[in-house]
């Protein structure tokens, strides 16, 4: 079961945050934070036309990226609020090219009918994430993959990549600030230490996992 407050979290955000929602991925402040994750998980889905789950899709952006790029994407969602928005929503594809389904991720009524299952920071929500895993499971195919990108510590057990986005802003983001910062990183092999430093600081919290049937 997903927790209390997923069910009630579009209420609670308001107008605004509802259309804070509908606009993402530019609507965020870290909007290429979001493209770099975009990047790894393109990167690693199989191609087009597989079939593609989104647990707790939202107001369904990725699901019609997804669909865009030409996959038969499903998006589900806890939140019935969150799939009514998502059936409004509409970019880049026409109606039917996405399916959005309210249910819980951990509790799916599919078996063996996707080529791939994605949790993109939907994961850590769930009361059980074994469940929602095994639940995903069921619905893979053989050969099928899951793949995840989530924040937060505790995590560290299970994720075998860095998050995408932390790799875009220490490799490509701004200097830091402050004239001390930019003197530092000038020195050869300082940035690229300080680098490996923070790859491994930010692995124990945040991370990517891909696992195949």
């Amino acid at each position: 079961m997903a927790k209390s407050g997923e069910f009630t979290y579009f209420d609670q955000i308001g107008e605004e945050g509802r259309n804070h929602s509908l606009g993402k991925p530019f609507s965020d402040s870290e909007c290429s934070e979001t493209f770099a994750d975009l990047a790894f998980l393109f990167g690693h889905l199989p191609e087009p036309p597989a079939r593609i789950l989104e647990c707790g899709c939202g107001t369904g952006w990725l699901s019609y990226f997804l669909a865009r790029r030409g996959y038969k994407c499903v998006g589900q969602d806890v939140s019935d609020e969150a799939i009514k928005l998502a059936e409004k929503n509409l970019p880049f594809v026409q109606e039917d090219d996405v399916k959005f389904i309210c249910s819980d991720f951990e509790s799916l009524n599919y078996e063996n009918e996707f080529d791939a299952v994605i949790f993109y920071s939907s994961l850590h929500h769930a009361e059980d994430e074994l469940a929602a895993i095994e639940s995903a499971y069921r619905s893979l195919r053989k050969g099928g993959i899951l793949l995840a990108i989530e924040p937060g510590v505790g995590h560290e057990e299970q994720i075998t990549y860095p998050h995408p986005s932390h790799l875009m802003k220490i490799f490509y983001g701004r200097p830091p600030r402050g004239a001390l910062n930019k003197t530092l990183w000038k020195i050869p092999g300082f940035k690229y230490l300080a680098l490996l430093g923070l790859l491994i600081y930010f692995k124990r919290n945040n991370g990517a996992v891909l696992m195949r049937k």
